[in-house]
């Protein structure tokens, strides 16, 4: 009363070997209707003589893909000097010490730019205690 699964898939009218050959081979039993993925082209697809429109779509393509590559590596060399340039700059960079208070300016002149606010302001508050004479400039 139970059927096998392998004789459940074949039509009523198949006799018991049909398929099972190609089976095993690795193949099926019916045709292929179109053709197979892994199949290579016929060497007269493949040295066929292409159209102007479908040589400039190939061009483009090329183009578009190097244009990109040159883009990036371009982008990217710029970016790494930006960085280097940085961290050369830091690591190179004198230490600044801090004036001593008991440095005395007394008798110097100083003409100075920006004083008017932020870090000139300090300067100019910092070269004044110290007794300089100190011309501010805005």
């Amino acid at each position: 009363a139970a059927m096998s699964s392998s004789r459940a898939d074949k039509p009523s009218g198949a006799k018991p070997g049909d398929g099972d050959a190609a089976a095993a081979a690795g193949g099926s039993s019916k045709k292929s209707k179109g053709k197979n993925k892994d199949e290579k082209p016929e060497k007269k697809d493949r040295f066929k003589k292409k159209t102007e429109a479908e040589l400039d779509d190939e061009f483009e393509a090329q183009c578009e893909k190097w244009c990109g590559v040159v883009f990036r590596v371009a982008f990217a060399c710029y970016s790494l000097f930006g960085i280097a340039t940085a961290t050369y700059e830091w690591a190179l960079r004198p230490p600044m010490y801090p004036l001593a208070a008991s440095l005395d300016l007394t008798g110097t002149n100083v003409v100075l730019t920006g004083g008017c606010s932020g870090i000139g302001l300090e300067t100019t508050r910092m070269l004044a205690t110290r007794g300089a004479r100190v011309i501010v400039g805005c």
